[in-house]
């Protein structure tokens, strides 16, 4: 009867893993259904972005044909395209998205762990602390992260199909490995790893680098030079804002190793989170030293092991390959951490699990304090990932979060304040605005606070302030067509007409496509009585207005 019982539970270990893994990451990412747009990227990416709303095959050529704020990912645009159908600007429809996508992924390390020989429990611990940890929550909470997400699902779906075809050399499985890295390339650019990862299972499964290997592994590879020469090209694109490193090779190795530290010491203590951080300072030789010091010592270490234990060396080498595309860049976020983590989560279900079966005298009470210690970390990540998306509820909350915890970062008080701009809490938003311009910012970045304080100046009424301040915009930048169409509007509602329709003029002749100009050139015509000139401009915002135009028509200019 007792060998019967046993078998019916291992029977049921599966179903019950499965289970508690989609009860804990839907109550744990639950908030994230009612948070709204954030205007980090989210307008760029959805609620501006005109080619959602016609989902033509000249549309989705476009799509598959060019490069997209510094990124090539048609797939990530395509699926806002077919959401917006459906959906337009429900907020909620496109994080129930996120949020669906994020549990298939935790559903599939939990099955790609098991095929490695992980068993239930291992494979139970890396699912859920994947699942719940507060580092993922950027790459569920933010809409436009939806690139994360999505090419995870396919990078997972990929191993999960290579090792298939590991274990039974049936072709079809390697075909449907490259076919969704393909889509995962697709997707995002960071899935340029998945050849050396594959790798890394024929080392930890014992199988023997010879030809065969190499030849299967030639496809992969040379689809991911290609997407990486893609990627390369991308981020230069017009419209970008990408600088390029003047760092010599061992600086980058530096910076490279501060990252790391930074990585993996906020899987451990996941505090002081934010959507933006100071970036790594390369100015800090001792320190920097220290840091690679730690590095070398752990990868020593790991190759030491390898000859004791495998799986440990495994999870070392899967965190660092998942990271190396980002690792010369000073700058750090939580959503590169989303597929990285999965080896350090793997050797922490070692862990438990060898923990859990360690066969001494007090292994009851062992395996009960190992229980008390799981269960606690995993009600505290949850509690804080639940947390962490009340910070994401919408584009106030968010900055607020960045500023209680960095609060030099220009960018944040800028962005801040435009949303304080947008809710017309005019003297915040010029209070932000103030902070930001007080940090001595990029030329760039002082050219945008000076037209959004003009702004907030506008809507107080007080319109010399505001047409003060769009003149200093476009003094930095003469071809700032977004200060000369709010100067515009000044004019306008001070009723100086030819002034107000001279500087629509100028902001249509810099850029032919910037509808809210062409709208406020209606207002001016039709005051003036030339109507047919008025219907003209109105039929061309018409063809230029994006998703939410209703939303943001307003006299008061554009952030």
């Amino acid at each position: 009867m007792g060998l019967k019982r046993k078998k019916e539970g291992k029977k049921y270990e599966i179903p019950v893993s499965i289970g508690l893994i989609l009860i804990i990451t839907f109550l744990s990412f639950l908030p994230s259904l009612k948070n709204d747009f954030v205007n980090w990227d989210d307008p760029q990416y959805v609620t501006e972005n005109r080619t959602l709303t016609n989902p033509s095959w000249e549309n989705i050529k476009t799509i598959f044909g060019s490069f997209y704020m510094g990124h090539y990912h048609p797939l990530t645009l395509l699926s806002y395209l077919l959401e917006y159908q459906f959906f337009e600007l429900n907020p909620s429809a496109y994080h129930t998205t996120n949020l669906i996508l994020h549990i298939f992924n935790s559903l599939l390390i939990f099955w790609v762990i098991l095929m490695i020989g992980g068993g239930n429990l291992t494979s139970l611990v890396v699912a859920i602390l994947f699942a719940i940890h507060p580092l993922h929550v950027e790459s569920v909470a933010w809409i436009s992260e939806r690139k994360d997400v999505l090419y995870s699902l396919f990078f997972l779906g990929s191993m999960v199909s290579y090792l298939y075809y590991q274990k039974t050399s049936g072709l079809n499985y390697y075909y449907l490995s490259f076919l969704l890295f393909l889509f995962s390339l697709l997707s995002k650019s960071m899935a340029v790893t998945l050849p050396m990862i594959l790798f890394l299972f024929d080392y930890l499964l014992n199988r023997k680098l010879d030809k065969k290997i190499l030849l299967e592994k030639i496809p992969f590879l040379l689809i991911a030079l290609l997407f990486g020469i893609i990627a390369f090209f991308a981020k230069d694109s017009p419209g970008t804002t990408g600088q390029k490193s003047s760092l010599s090779f061992f600086e980058n190795i530096l910076i490279a190793s501060e990252v790391l530290v930074f990585y993996f010491s906020k899987l451990f203590l996941p505090i002081k989170l934010s959507c933006l951080y100071p970036l790594i300072k390369e100015s800090n030789p001792p320190l920097s030293y220290v840091y690679l010091s730690l590095i070398l010592g752990l990868l020593i270490g790991g190759i030491i092991l390898s000859k004791y234990n495998k799986k440990i060396t495994f999870g070392i080498l899967f965190f660092f390959i998942s990271l190396l595309p980002i690792l010369p860049l000073k700058i750090v976020a939580d959503r590169y951490t989303y597929i990285s983590s999965i080896g350090i989560f793997y050797i922490a279900g070692l862990g438990v699990s060898w923990g859990y079966h360690w066969k001494v005298r007090s292994s009851k009470a062992i395996k009960a304090f190992l229980s008390i210690i799981l269960i606690w970390i995993v009600g505290i990540f949850s509690f804080l990932t639940y947390e962490r998306f009340h910070v994401w509820k919408d584009s106030i909350t968010l900055w607020s979060d960045v500023l209680k915890n960095y609060p030099h970062i220009a960018i944040a008080y800028i962005d801040r304040g435009t949303a304080f701009l947008n809710r017309r809490e005019y003297d915040r938003a010029i209070s932000d605005f103030d902070q930001a311009l007080n940090m001595n910012p990029s030329k760039e970045k002082i050219s945008s606070i000076y037209n959004n304080r003009g702004n907030a100046y506008a809507g107080k009424g007080v319109y010399d302030e505001a047409i003060s301040d769009f003149n200093k915009a476009f003094a930095l930048n003469p071809r700032y067509e977004v200060a000369y169409s709010n100067r515009g509007n000044a004019y306008y509602i001070k009723g100086l007409y030819k002034e107000a329709l001279s500087d629509f003029n100028k902001a249509l002749e810099i850029n032919p496509g910037y509808f809210e100009a062409y709208f406020n050139k209606v207002l001016v015509l039709e005051d003036m009585g030339r109507f047919r000139e008025a219907i003209e401009a109105y039929n061309k915002f018409i063809d230029y207005a994006p998703p939410n135009m209703l939303n943001r028509l307003s006299t008061h200019g554009r952030e």
